[in-house]
């Protein structure tokens, strides 16, 4: 009886003993990694090297939109309107969680609350570059717009409390309607995004007329279509001849 106590306490004995022995490794394992991650910190990395902004790069190209080096790495062209597509917004922002999910799953609750407030923040954004993107501003997207742009605003800054506001945001908020309500236009006309945005409306309009051979009349009828297209409001008044 005794013989057979002692066997059984000696098993027990040697399981325990193993089990601390994988708690150990387990704990050197954990060690080794937060020493690496320490190191690695320690010598710093460039923004542009960092995951996120790698993945977030990656998932640009994807989508067909390319940071313009000699624009400081911010969109140019109709890149402003594919980013702001919500299936964009959506392919971005899950990038985020995705990464975090793999990379560092330690900040993925953190990772998923900014990825919601960007969600947020640029669909938000969208809704106004839509309203004001080159086409004739009615008097119904005058109101649509009265109401996106202060959501808009009072969600950044809800967001970015101590953000100063930037002079392009200062004319949103403060200018682009009184604008619109006076010309029926946005300020995007004014610029070269403007411009590149009614060449998108151009190369639509040219699917349209593609079968058109000659090429003079084709452009002939896409010019006095989008003429059409932006003068049809029955507001709009031809200039008065001049007296002879």
């Amino acid at each position: 009886m005794v013989l057979l106590y002692g066997e059984q306490s000696n098993v027990v004995t040697q399981y325990l003993l193993q089990q601390a022995e994988e708690q150990r490794e387990s704990v050197d394992k954990l060690e080794d990694e937060i020493a690496h991650i320490t190191d690695e910190l320690s010598k710093g990395f460039a923004t542009h090297e960092g995951p996120f902004v790698k993945e977030l790069d990656s998932t640009l190209q994807m989508l067909g939109v390319t940071r313009q080096q000699y624009f400081g790495g911010v969109f140019v062209g109709n890149h402003v309107h594919k980013s702001l597509q919500i299936s964009s917004i959506e392919a971005l922002c899950g990038a985020m969680v995705a990464t975090a999910l793999r990379e560092i799953p330690s900040i993925l609750s953190d990772v998923m609350v900014t990825a919601t407030t960007f969600r947020s923040i640029l669909a938000q954004f969208g809704r106004c570059h839509e309203l004001y993107d080159g086409n004739y501003i009615n008097e119904y997207n005058a109101s649509q717009l009265a109401a996106a742009i202060p959501s808009f605003m009072e969600s950044f800054r809800r967001a970015f409390p101590k953000a100063t506001t930037p002079i392009k945001m200062h004319l949103l908020e403060d200018h682009a309607l009184q604008w619109a309500n006076r010309m029926h236009v946005g300020f995007g006309l004014l610029g070269e995004q403007g411009a590149e945005s009614i060449h998108a409306k151009f190369n639509t309009l040219l699917s349209q007329y593609n079968t058109m051979h000659d090429k003079v009349k084709k452009l002939l009828c896409i010019v006095k279509q989008h003429f059409l297209t932006l003068s049809t409001a029955p507001h709009i008044t031809p200039p008065k001849k001049r007296k002879q």
